[in-house]
């Protein structure tokens, strides 16, 4: 039955894809590149057509992924791209496995394969060693039709980072197409020892931990951002002094303003407030804060301002559950907000990790919650356009009353007067210790019940 089966798949379906016109043959080909040429090997031994005319459409072959799988032997691979590739502009990735193949090995065959006249349109590299950074300041490469340059070391280290070039200056000028940049390593950056065009840059993620008021050196300069990612470091209790300077400083800063700025993404210890206080994004739609602690109240007052002055614009949101007291004062100025992300527990947490589970920490949960959700029930006019509400990572002790309150909320606007509700999605997840602690309980219960005891709740 099944040889007959695909006896008349062959006879019906085979005609029809031959009579498929070849640009809408490729059309549908490219949807399996997804960034890598190697997912056009097994589609070019289908049939001779097939195989045709993918070796001869050049774009299919320009998409470089190494790394994901044992590559001794890849020479062979290489020269057949760059072979198929012919003048297009490459892009290269090498993300490596554990127990992969080295990934400076990888780069150095790429680049010593690659023919003379080619050119790089994009390189992600990853590694554990931050020293293969400075590969790509040598004249083995051709940097100049770069557009898309990203650099990660997946070994975390701390302190400043001395890097083996001249000067131990960072020179990226010679990148004279460079678009967006990604940075993303612990070791700390000097700004002053960084050289780039700042100012063509439409995307920029640098994780290096330095400080804030460092990091204003770099953001002044990058006046066409569209997308920008930050980790900024937090000063320390030690640094009074120092905090009191950039207290003075931002004073008297003016205004970071991002004309063209889209998404930003901000990820730090504790609230930022310097850069959050000096920044004015008109265009802002997708912002992602997240920080770890709160230690006083009102300390991500910058942060919610922020949000308030780009009520107008803002669709997207991402928040730690430790703002929900204070995202409560800015909700009916969010006019636009579609989509909004609370991740983590909606309290204070605990610094005693013997007393976890307190009354008093109970109680902080339970609070955060309530003044997240009880607003939003009270007045479903605030966020009039949000379509989509995730509650994730959420503790076992904030389920029962996170779920009636979300159940109040959507009655609540389903029940406005309106004319109806734009909520389209709402998501609750617990985080990943309860979710295993649950299915822990579950299969306990599950063998108890083969021993003759049931497990019911009512």
């Amino acid at each position: 039955m099944k040889m007959s089966s695909l006896s008349n798949l062959k006879r019906t379906a085979a005609p029809l894809i031959h009579r498929l016109p070849p640009e809408i043959l490729l059309e549908v080909v490219s949807i399996l590149l997804d960034k890598n040429s190697r997912n056009m090997i097994f589609p070019s031994h289908v049939c001779r057509l097939w195989r045709r005319l993918i070796i001869q459409s050049a774009l299919l072959w320009t998409c470089i992924v190494l790394g994901d799988r044992n590559e001794y032997g890849v020479s062979s691979y290489l020269l057949a791209v760059f072979e198929r590739a012919r003048e297009h502009p490459m892009s290269l990735s090498i993300t490596p496995d554990n127990d992969q193949r080295d990934p400076y090995g990888l780069l150095e065959d790429v680049i010593l394969m690659s023919p003379i006249e080619c050119k790089w349109r994009s390189i992600s590299y990853t590694s554990d060693k931050i020293e293969d950074f400075t590969f790509f300041f040598k004249d083995d490469i051709d940097v100049s039709h770069l557009e898309v340059f990203s650099f990660t070391c997946r070994k975390r280290g701390y302190g400043s980072i001395e890097w083996d070039l001249p000067e131990g200056v960072v020179d990226f000028r010679p990148f004279t197409k460079l678009r967006s940049l990604t940075l993303d390593f612990t070791q700390r950056l000097v700004p002053a020892k960084v050289f780039a065009p700042w100012d063509q840059l439409t995307d920029l993620t640098i994780t290096s931990r330095i400080y804030a008021d460092q990091y204003l050196i770099i953001l002044r300069q990058c006046v066409n951002l569209e997308k920008c990612c930050l980790r900024p470091a937090i000063r320390s209790e030690d640094d009074s002094d120092i905090e009191s300077d950039e207290d003075e400083e931002k004073d008297n800063q003016e205004p970071l303003l991002f004309r063209k700025l889209r998404r930003l993404e901000v990820a730090t210890d504790a609230p930022l407030t310097l850069i959050p206080s000096l920044l004015e994004c008109p265009a802002l739609e997708e912002a992602i804060i997240h920080y770890e602690v709160e230690e006083e109240e009102g300390e991500c007052n910058e942060l919610m301002s922020l949000l308030r002055r780009c009520g107008k614009t803002l669709r997207k949101v991402q928040l730690p559950g430790l703002a929900c007291y204070d995202f409560k004062y800015i909700q009916q100025e969010l006019s636009t907000l579609e989509d909004l992300t609370i991740s983590g527990s909606m309290g204070w947490p605990s610094f005693d990790k013997h007393n976890e589970d307190s009354d008093h920490e109970r109680n902080a949960y339970k609070d955060g919650t309530r003044s997240f959700l009880e607003p939003l029930i009270a007045h479903p006019e605030y966020l009039p356009q949000l379509k989509t509400l995730r509650i994730i990572n959420q503790r076992i002790e904030e389920r029962v009353l996170l779920e009636r309150l979300l159940s109040r909320f959507v009655e609540a606007r389903l029940s406005t007067k309106n004319g109806g509700s734009e909520l389209q999605e709402v998501v609750f997840g617990l985080d990943k210790v309860a979710s295993q602690e649950q299915r822990a309980r579950r299969k306990k219960w599950s063998q108890w019940r083969n021993n003759g005891v049931r497990m019911k709740f009512n």
